[in-house]
C-alpha cells in the first residue's frame, strides 16, 4: 500500500475547513515521545489506546506545517496534541500537549 495514494487519505471537517489527513486513526503507529508520555500522558491517566481513541474524536484538527499538525481533543477537559506524521513509516509521533479546564 503506498503512503502517499489519495484513497489513503481522510478529510476533517472543522469550521469550515477542510483538512486532508494522510493516516488512518485504528492503524496508524502511534508514538509518544518521551516529554509528552512522562508530562501529559501520566498526568491525564491515559493510555495508548485512551489517546488513539482521543485523536479519533477530535473536534478539531490544524495542520500547521509539511507534516505537524495540531489536534484538538475533549477528554476530560480541553487538549491540545502537537504531533507530526511520518508517511514513510506511517507513524503518528505526539510531541507535546497543552490543557485548559478540566471538565468531569
Amino acid at each position: 500500500m503506498n503512503p502517499k495514494d489519495s484513497s489513503d487519505t481522510e478529510t476533517f471537517k472543522s469550521d469550515e475547513k477542510i483538512v486532508k489527513i494522510q493516516w488512518k486513526i485504528e492503524t496508524v503507529k502511534l508514538v509518544p515521545t518521551h516529554h509528552f508520555a512522562k508530562k501529559y500522558l501520566r498526568a491525564w491517566g491515559w493510555s495508548i489506546q485512551d489517546l488513539r481513541d482521543a485523536i479519533g474524536h477530535a473536534y478539531a484538527i490544524e495542520r500547521t506545517g509539511k507534516t505537524k499538525y495540531e489536534i484538538y481533543v475533549n477528554k476530560g477537559g480541553y487538549k491540545k496534541i502537537i504531533t507530526a506524521y511520518y508517511d514513510t513509516d506511517d507513524e503518528l509521533i505526539c510531541i507535546t500537549g497543552s490543557q485548559g479546564d478540566i471538565h468531569i
